[in-house]
């Protein structure tokens, strides 16, 4: 009679099963039972992780293209928010004389309509004439200030008379191909589209903001039920404080810009300086921007009036050797110091970032941006740090 061969003793918790391999990952965690502290393995199917990988990278491929398609549609709706908060100060002023929202940006927005009309039907075919005469007069400008005395001393002393030369006459080549004129043609053309695109936008933007600065309470109020009450209680006031720091920048770089094309135009008119409209509206949009702005705009100008008029030119690198200093560290100090409380540091700076990112769009908004989260870290960051 044979005896039965005794069974080995598994450990406890071991598989009976023979150790094959298998398609599975194993993940070791580091979670120790109430017992003793022995760790668990977990098998994870290598079907299940792959699967769940590829899913959440094509996601996010899907999230990323579907945020490409709208960034424009995204693009419309900013500027459009924009410009509602910016307008939100008239409409306090005309809500305190006892005009209700709605007749109020009715007001608003006839106004608006009529200078965007008075802009198009009278300004722009005034720039574009300018800005063709300006092409057609540039090759004998060019020859005539290469002619001066005074250039050709400077020009003489440094060494730069050949180079001088033959950049003038590229230049005036350049001016005078037909082939470049055709070129130029097609340019146009192009130019023309996107203009057309242009005046499109601003209609979708003028009408998104109508709809945005007439329902705006409503839409904050709606926004805010989202929260609960004592969060809503909170940021209410942090929200109003950062619209309207918004609305305050608007106002004030509206009035430098105005001041600052003021200026120039007086200027331009005194030297008799062709493409006065052009060379206005030059100075007007680049004042819009904080600091580079101004500078850009400052180098065009000075260049237009050296190129055809020498003493315009000196007179203009003089006022802006002037004025450019007491606008940078006098009046935008001040102004900024009262409508956003930015110091002017950041704004350089947020400026700086705001163009590397968004181009125009983004220097100009930069400044509200930044002084809205300068708001949001006095009144929400800094204040919980105290409360520790």
């Amino acid at each position: 009679m044979t005896r039965p061969s005794p069974q080995k003793t598994l450990p406890r918790g071991a598989s009976r099963r023979a150790s094959t391999p298998t398609t599975r990952l194993v993940r070791r965690t580091e979670a120790s039972t109430p017992r003793g502290g022995a760790r668990r393995l977990v098998a994870l199917p290598a079907f299940r992780v792959g699967f769940v990988g590829t899913l959440g990278a094509a996601v996010a491929l899907a999230l990323v293209a579907g945020f490409q398609t709208v960034s424009l549609v995204a693009t419309y709706v900013g500027v459009a928010y924009f410009f509602s908060l910016a307008l939100e100060p008239v409409l306090r002023l005309l809500r305190g004389r006892g005009i209700r929202r709605g007749p109020a940006v009715a007001l608003i927005f006839g106004f608006v309509v009529l200078v965007i009309a008075a802009v198009v039907l009278f300004v722009l075919p005034l720039v574009g004439r300018q800005l063709l005469t300006l092409v057609q007069q540039a090759p004998a400008a060019i020859t005539r200030l290469t002619e001066q005395p005074w250039f050709v001393d400077v020009t003489g002393q440094f060494g730069l008379d050949a180079s001088v030369e033959g950049l003038v006459q590229l230049a005036t080549d350049y001016l005078r191909d037909p082939t470049r004129l055709a070129s130029l043609g097609g340019g146009l053309v192009a130019l023309g589209s996107g203009v057309v695109d242009a005046v499109v936008a601003i209609i979708v933007v003028l009408v998104l903001t109508i709809y945005l600065t007439a329902t705006m309470p409503r839409v904050v109020d709606k926004a805010f039920q989202l929260l609960p009450a004592s969060k809503a209680g909170q940021w209410r006031p942090v929200y109003a404080e950062m619209t309207e720091s918004v609305g305050r920048f608007v106002v004030g770089q509206v009035a430098l810009s105005v001041m600052n094309a003021i200026l120039v135009f007086v200027l331009l008119l005194i030297f008799h300086v062709p493409g006065i409209a052009l060379l206005t509206a030059i100075a007007f949009v680049g004042a819009l921007i904080p600091i580079v702005g101004t500078v850009v705009a400052a180098v065009i100008i000075i260049a237009v009036a050296l190129i055809t008029s020498p003493p315009a030119g000196i007179a203009m690198i003089i006022f802006y050797l002037g004025y450019q200093p007491l606008e940078s560290y006098v009046i935008t100090p001040r102004v900024m110091a009262r409508a956003v409380r930015v110091p002017g540091a950041l704004v350089l700076i947020a400026v700086l970032a705001g163009g590397a990112l968004g181009g125009v769009l983004g220097a100009l908004v930069a400044v509200p941006v930044a002084a809205s989260v300068t708001v949001l870290i006095d009144r929400i960051v800094v204040v919980r740090q105290r409360q520790r």
